[in-house]
């Protein structure tokens, strides 16, 4: 909770999502959020993403500057 609230504090600006990657639906719009921001950041294992049909170079696709 500490963690929560002081990094609400220190970056008011940032949006946070949470989202299933093995749901279409949400792999969808984890795709489409990933378009229009600046930083994505996941806690996944090495090679999480890619089996999930998504990761680095997938992201870079559709924002380069990602």
């Amino acid at each position: 909770m500490f963690a929560a609230c002081l990094a609400a504090a220190c970056c008011p600006n940032v949006e946070a999502v949470t989202a299933d990657l093995d749901d279409p639906t949400d792999l969808q719009l984890v795709r489409s959020l990933a378009g229009e921001a600046d930083v994505v950041v996941e806690n996944f294992l090495p090679g999480a993403l890619e089996r999930r049909g998504w990761g680095v170079a997938p992201a870079r696709e559709g924002h380069p500057g990602l």
